[in-house]
């Protein structure tokens, strides 16, 4: 919606179309909500400077107020209940297909037209099907003596610089060299394979308005692009061990097309949803130094810990959905044509769901039912390695650096509606020895 003069604002539905109706704030709470009039609460942006900043204070007053929110700034729905969160993630009528044809001539729209997560089954489900043969339990287990070879090499490289920038010292490059060695990028081409991925961001994760920026990300999706196809074809004359490999078998069911967008995909799955767990994770024990304690006294609890990271400040803020028909949820209709932004953040703080939801307590009952990893069909894929990577990682850290600290000020998160991404995260090491 948009405010008005004199603290008013003139109403808008979904269609763009002004209703002519000015009210006051005072007015406007006598006057029941509809399709025909929108009455919705204050204006809310998912990019200010104050929501980035801290979005949790915000989406417990939305919540509160218009937990089904239109929201004209965006041009969307956004929903902040667990349950309608839930039951949004389960609803066949909300579709993952929102990105629309687009003209395939251009990179991007190359790419993510061929990402399993904007696809609906039963083209996801194929896509899924051939790559999930990665992703299984003895596959994932598998890995354990190579990250945790890779999380000692790196937190001892930070210790012995003094500290730095966490996450360009340590948590974007563990999970990056991580998937990079599954799809069979070579150790060379890695430090290039990350540059790429930081182009691509923006378009990937949203809040992209800078078109230098943006040209900047097309041409590193074109690179990607150019660089997987070469790939493709050298495994395909003389695999290896790897999934690249497997996925350009010449008995597979997936056209090479699909074969970019899913490494691409894998690429940001792996890479940084990752990446954002183990920086969250990070401040989450620097906010509650109880957890942390009790947590180097008994490190059986880090799995239930790891949960409790996810739900408390997940690394994936909201998925979207496009409405395929009219669809009911939490007494609002939404039309066809609607977009809708399913609120993980918002969803993993519910307090009808989560008793004192602004606390980290590994100890409460249900951590599994958050929604950071999403729900049903599109239930991320390498949650399993996430999880994996984050437990070495918490391990080692609070084993044998115990003194490793996050450095003072506030936190530099990255403006985006997607991700919780910080941009920095400075630590150094303490007074406390090493076990």
């Amino acid at each position: 919606m948009r405010i008005a003069l004199r603290g008013g604002f003139e109403s808008r539905g979904p269609s763009g179309a002004t209703h002519g109706v000015v009210l006051s704030w005072r007015d406007r709470a006598r006057v029941p909500c509809s399709r025909e009039l929108w009455c919705h609460s204050p204006v809310v942006d998912l990019l200010a400077p104050a929501f980035v900043a801290n979005p949790h204070p915000h989406l417990h007053a939305l919540r509160a107020e218009d937990p089904v929110h239109w929201s004209e700034r965006h041009r969307a729905w956004v929903l902040t209940r667990h349950a309608d969160v839930q039951r949004a993630f389960r609803t066949r009528s909300l579709s993952s297909e929102h990105t629309g044809v687009g003209d395939q001539r251009d990179p991007i729209v190359r790419v993510l037209h061929n990402w399993m997560e904007f696809r609906d089954p039963p083209d996801h489900d194929r896509l899924r099907r051939l790559v999930q043969r990665a992703f299984t339990p003895r596959v994932i287990e598998g890995l354990r003596p190579r990250i945790g070879a890779l999380v000692d090499e790196m937190l001892a490289a930070l210790r012995n610089a003094g500290g730095g920038d966490y996450m360009e010292a340590f948590a974007y490059p563990l999970p990056a060299t991580v998937i990079a060695e599954m799809l069979g990028v070579p150790v060379s081409d890695q430090v290039t394979f990350r540059g790429w991925s930081e182009d691509i961001k923006g378009v990937v994760f949203g809040g992209l308005e800078d078109e230098e920026r943006f040209q900047k990300a097309r041409r590193g999706f074109l690179e990607l692009e150019g660089y997987f196809r070469e790939l493709i074809a050298h495994y395909r004359a003389a695999p290896e061990d790897n999934l690249l490999s497997a996925l350009a078998d010449t008995g597979s069911e997936l056209a090479d097309d699909e074969i970019v967008g899913t490494s691409v995909l894998l690429l940001f799955g792996g890479h940084e949803t990752t990446s954002n767990l183990l920086s969250n994770g990070l401040v989450a024990l620097r906010d509650f130094p109880a957890v942390r304690r009790e947590l180097e006294r008994d490190p059986s609890g880090i799995p239930r810990a790891i949960e409790e990271f996810l739900r408390w400040d997940g690394p994936t803020m909201l998925m979207v959905r496009l409405c395929t028909e009219d669809v009911e949820i939490g007494g609002a209709t939404l039309r066809a044509g609607d977009r809708v932004f399913l609120h993980q953040t918002a969803a993993n703080r519910d307090p009808a769901r989560f008793a004192d939801p602004d606390r980290v307590d590994p100890a409460r009952p249900d951590l599994q039912s958050h929604v950071a990893f999403g729900y049903g069909t599109h239930y991320c894929l390498g949650a399993p390695l996430a999880r994996l990577e984050a437990a070495i990682v918490f391990e080692r850290i609070l084993r044998s650096y115990p003194d490793l600290e996050v450095g003072g000020g506030a936190l530099e998160w990255r403006r985006t509606m997607l991700a919780r991404n910080l941009d920095r995260l400075p630590v150094g090491f303490g007074s406390r020895a090493a076990a």
